[in-house]
């Protein structure tokens, strides 16, 4: 077996996860909507995961992104991109 073969068995090996529903599209949704708004704007929970499938995982998700920096609270369950 050449070298590119026994590369191309090893990068195939192993279940594939999809996109969809990942913590990691959650987040990106999130960080997509903070960012059409203007600079200094803020939003509800609520409309930041408006439509996400699993509430715990989107609760989860605005933990993650607020614990990383990414995410910064605004008062009254809203939310902002930090700076």
């Amino acid at each position: 077996m050449t070298r590119r073969r026994v590369r191309e068995v090893r990068c195939g090996a192993g279940p594939r996860r999809t996109w969809e529903g990942t913590d990691r599209q959650c987040r990106g949704r999130v960080l997509e909507r903070l960012r059409a708004l203007s600079e200094d704007a803020a939003l509800p929970a609520e409309q930041l995961v408006a439509g996400w499938p699993d509430p715990a995982q989107a609760q989860r998700c605005l933990t993650s992104l607020e614990a990383d920096g990414l995410l910064q609270p605004a008062g009254a369950g809203r939310y902002r991109l930090p700076g």
